[in-house]
Parts: structure tokens; sequence; C-alpha cells
């Protein structure tokens, strides 16, 4: 008897330390995105009573990759499009959108390749949304959803030319009251920069620096329209486009 009440004690103890000891996560060396800098233009375009563009890029590096020679660097842009008609009570909405990403010359094909991107090309003007697949690595993927509703996505990437692009083009002439050309619309492209670990000194400076870094050229266009009309019998619609400028996306990582 004092036998069994001696192993229910033990069993019970075991059971007790059991539960005390934290939970281990098996894939705690599995692939994970840490963020590395944010560029942030609100607004990047604004012109009364036309509209505005805001925009928000965020970077982040894949972590336990199990490669000391390369990092993956993926790229999330959100491009928020606000239309006269919100922002300054105008008869203005948003007809199209350009977001074009290139490498810098001197890097593209040696140090940084574009090697996934996502959406590509949806022709037709959908009331739906679409899925975005970006894979890192063969191990990594990530995917999300935004809304396409009236809106038309043109894919002119060329990875042979280093250069991820894309147009939302907006039904402006044919969507409902309400929708996408009239309203706050946020497009969510992304894609991902292969960069390759360098080391390099100056001698003049006395300067060494190793690690990885891209060197992402972007520039963003955007188009907006209203409908004029003549005696109430004849109507045409009126576009003004608005350039961004050049910005330069650019992030490291020192080792």
């Amino acid at each position: 008897m004092r036998l069994i009440l001696i192993k229910i004690f033990m069993l019970t103890l075991s059971l007790i330390l059991i539960s005390l000891i934290p939970y281990v996560d098996v894939y705690a060396d599995a692939p994970y995105l840490t963020p590395v800098y944010s560029y942030y233009y609100d607004p990047l375009i604004d012109s009364n009573p036309h509209g505005r563009v805001n925009l928000h890029v965020d970077v982040y590096r894949l972590m336990n990759d199990g490669d000391p020679n390369y990092d993956w660097y993926y790229y999330f842009i959100q491009i928020q499009t606000v239309p006269g008609k919100v922002a300054y009570n105008s008869d203005w909405v948003t007809a199209d959108h350009t977001a074009e990403h290139t490498l810098a010359s001197f890097d593209a094909g040696t140090n940084n390749w574009f090697v996934d991107y996502d959406p590509t090309t949806f022709y037709g003007y959908y009331s739906a949304s679409t899925s975005v697949i970006v894979r890192l690595t063969a191990g990594y993927i990530f995917t999300y959803k935004y809304d396409i509703s009236y809106v038309k996505v043109i894919d002119l990437s060329d990875y042979s030319q280093y250069r991820i692009k894309w147009i939302h083009d907006f039904n402006e002439q044919g969507a409902p009251p309400g929708s996408s050309p009239d309203s706050i619309y946020n497009a969510k492209p992304s894609f991902v920069v292969l960069a390759k670990y360098v080391s390099m000194c100056d001698g003049v400076l006395g300067y060494c620096w190793s690690g990885t870094f891209t060197h992402v050229v972007a520039s963003y266009r955007v188009t907006f329209g209203h409908q004029l009309c003549w005696l109430g019998i004849w109507c045409w619609w009126e576009y003004k486009t608005f350039d961004s400028g050049v910005l330069y996306l650019y992030v490291s990582t020192s080792y």
C-alpha cells in the first residue's frame, strides 16, 4: 500500500513539473521576416482640387534563411489614392496610377536582383479582391489580399530590365458612386530583392563595411479626371497627371 502511494506521489510530482516547463516552439529556427526600414510620404502628391497620393513602403529582411552569402528583402507597398471628391469636395476622381521600381544600374545583376513580385495582370474591372503571393525562398511564402473592385491591374515588369512596374487602371467612367475611383483606395503590391553579401574598404577614408544592401529606385504617377458637359448634351472627360519624381528606397544590413 505504501509503495502504491509513493508511485502516485511521484506521478503527480512529474505532472506538476512538466506543466512548469515553458513551451518551446519546434519551429523556432524557421524563417521569419523582421522590419528593416520604412519610407512614409504623406502626401507624396497633393493637388487641389484634383486629389492626393500617400505612399508607405515597409521593408523587411528574411531571417534564418540558412544562406550566409545572400539576404532576401521584402518590400510591402501601400499606394493610397484620395480623389479630389474626398480630399477637396470637388468632382475629380482617380483614373489610374503607376508604380515603377528599378534597381540602380551599378548594382543590378551583380549585387541586387528582383526575384519575385505580385500581383500580375488582371484584365477587366472586377468586383473582387486579388491574392498577392510572393516567394522569398523555397521555404518561405508570404500571401495576403487587397481589393481591386472596378480596378484593372496591368503588369509591365521585366526581370531582364531589372524593373517591377504596375498600373492600376480605374473604371472612372463606368463604376457606380462610392466605388474605387471616387473613394479612398489602397493598392498593396509587393516585391522581393535578393541582395549579395559584399565586403568593401575605402583606403582613403580608412573605412570598411560588410553586409547586404538594396538600391531600389522608384517613381510614381497618378491621373485624376472629371466630366465636363456643354449645355448638358455634349459631355467629355478632362484628365490631369502628376509625377512624384525619383525616390531612393535604399536599405542595408551590416555584419
